[in-house]
């Protein structure tokens, strides 16, 4: 199902336990462990995991028999074990091993502590926390009626590690409440009704209440651009206006004949998964493809040399490559592909953006949690993974500062010098063509929507995007099928297209 787009990971673990129990505790932990790591890689954040699964467990308190004999079970947690206090909750419940209250310890004080003033002869408590929570839970367990029993698990470990080691716990308690109770919590035995409960097709039946007057296509466009559903739009009168902008933008996209298609191209020719490798070979046989019909092709993109270096190994005919015009750095650089004097290796920061780069290099979140570079017209700020919304707010506050433009990338920020735009390569493109008309140039690109550095490119009036697009409902349009987006979507564009010499029109009805 996920092989048609690029842009989806799957990352499959075999569980090494083999099959489950009926509360599935081997697949449980397991997940636990792989969203943790998962969590540990992408913020960077050093956890301290124990060699083996026995050093995650921790001694449960004596005082836990005479609490699990109780009628009911108040579990009292901290936020990292909130995870363990809702399991514990959903096994003694489909284990049938008694009732269970879960309650965060800062709710508690809001009247969660009634129950034990009706119901405290027949409540026992649980107490499961980390340590930085150990304080403000051994004092709220002071003022409890004594007469409750109270048992206290307190786990090692910051947050993460710590509620792993929760969940732990929580299994030994779950036996030992069936060891009390006399049930085996894997193997409580289901009733024919249950078994039947679980296997009725929840989802079959659902199915999205179609519009009058609107196809699927139409749908799918209207909802990317207003941003709701086209029932909630009928219901405020303002569907017949998208429906007419979606539909005059369409016709004058099918009706016109270009001679030239503009390309952003990270997250739009090259997807971010293929960003160190360069563009796939099926884009790179489309555009040759045009580049043969004499069509005139332009590149924007916010990098430099790189771009140039990779669509040379892909578009190797020096003929070919005559007819490609980049704009390097948003715009800031333009040449053909064939120049090796753009961008140049050296230039230098253009005096609008000296200020900011002095901004950027001395302050400690850019300056040790992101790259800077600078080129003649561009700062190019890349926050490392995992701190991007750190570093957002700190880049546009300084640009706002300078009263430079700043954008947005699939991978980096780019502040820019006033005068730079991708729109230069525009003009260029259409210089190149005699008695050139803005119906000449298609726009490809991914990052419509403000403040994404395709939005002043896709503000062209025949523009379509492969991903977000501006409100404006004259231009940049997203007519993809669902669930495509990136190079698969301009390779959906590209097979709408019918070719001939030195242009090109959309086939009659693609759209639609």
């Amino acid at each position: 199902m996920a092989r048609p787009y690029s842009w989806v990971d799957i990352v499959e673990y075999e569980l090494p336990t083999g099959k489950d129990g009926f509360v599935a505790t081997n697949s449980l932990f397991a997940s636990c462990v792989l969203v943790a790591r998962a969590y540990g890689e992408a913020t960077a954040a050093e956890l301290a995991w124990p060699s083996a699964f026995d050093d995650l467990t921790t001694e449960l308190p004596e005082s836990l028999s005479s609490v699990l004999e109780r009628e009911t079970l108040l579990v009292i947690h901290d936020h990292p074990t909130r995870s363990a206090a809702l399991d514990l909750e959903s096994k003694f419940s489909e284990a049938a091993l008694g009732t269970v209250q879960v309650c965060d310890l800062r709710s508690f004080a809001h009247g969660r502590h009634h129950w034990l003033a009706k119901r405290g002869d027949s409540t026992g408590i649980l107490t499961l926390h980390t340590s930085e929570s150990s304080k403000l839970m051994h004092r709220t367990a002071r003022l409890l009626p004594p007469a409750v029993p109270i048992a206290d698990v307190s786990v090692e470990g910051e947050r993460i590690i710590g509620g792993i080691r929760a969940i732990v716990d929580v299994l030994y308690v779950v036996r030992a409440a069936g060891l009390i109770r006399g049930i085996d919590p894997g193997r409580p035995g289901v009733p024919s009704y249950g078994s039947r409960i679980y296997n009725l097709p929840a989802f079959s039946a659902r199915k999205r209440e179609p519009v009058d007057g609107v196809s699927r296509s139409e749908r799918h466009a209207i909802e990317r651009k207003a941003r709701i559903g086209v029932a909630e739009l009928q219901e405020l009168g303002l569907l017949a206006h998208w429906q007419n902008a979606y539909r005059r933008f369409r016709d004058a996209v099918c009706s016109a004949t270009f001679r030239a298609v503009i390309f952003d191209y990270d997250g739009t020719l090259c997807d971010p998964v293929n960003r160190f490798d360069g563009i796939r070979k099926e884009v790179a046989a489309a555009l040759n493809g045009l580049l043969d019909r004499g069509i005139l092709i332009g590149i924007a993109t916010g990098r430099g040399g790189s771009v140039r270096e990779d669509l040379s190994a892909k578009i190797p005919d020096p003929i070919l490559q005559g007819k490609v015009f980049v704009g390097y750095h948003n715009g800031a650089e333009l040449g053909i592909l064939s120049d090796t004097s753009q961008p140049p290796e050296k230039a230098g920061l253009s005096v609008p953006l000296q200020p900011v780069w002095d901004l950027l290099a001395n302050d400690p979140r850019t300056r040790d949690f992101a790259k800077l570079k600078a080129s003649a017209g561009q700062i190019t700020v890349r926050p490392n993974q995992g701190v991007e919304d750190m570093i957002w707010p700190v880049v546009r506050h300084y640009a706002a500062m300078c009263r430079v433009p700043v954008v947005r990338s699939s991978h980096s920020l780019d502040i820019l010098a006033p005068e730079i735009s991708k729109r230069r390569l525009v003009e260029a493109v259409r210089g190149q063509l005699p008695g050139s008309s803005p119906s000449d140039v298609l726009v490809i690109g991914d990052q419509g929507e403000w403040p994404g550095n395709d939005y002043e490119l896709l503000g062209e009036p025949y523009s379509v995007s492969v991903d977000r697009v501006s409100p404006d409902p004259a231009t940049c349009w997203n007519l993809l099928p669902p669930g495509m987006r990136g190079a698969p979507g301009v390779l959906w564009y590209l097979s709408q297209i019918r070719l001939r010499k030195s242009s090109f029109k959309f086939k009659a009805g693609s759209l639609r």
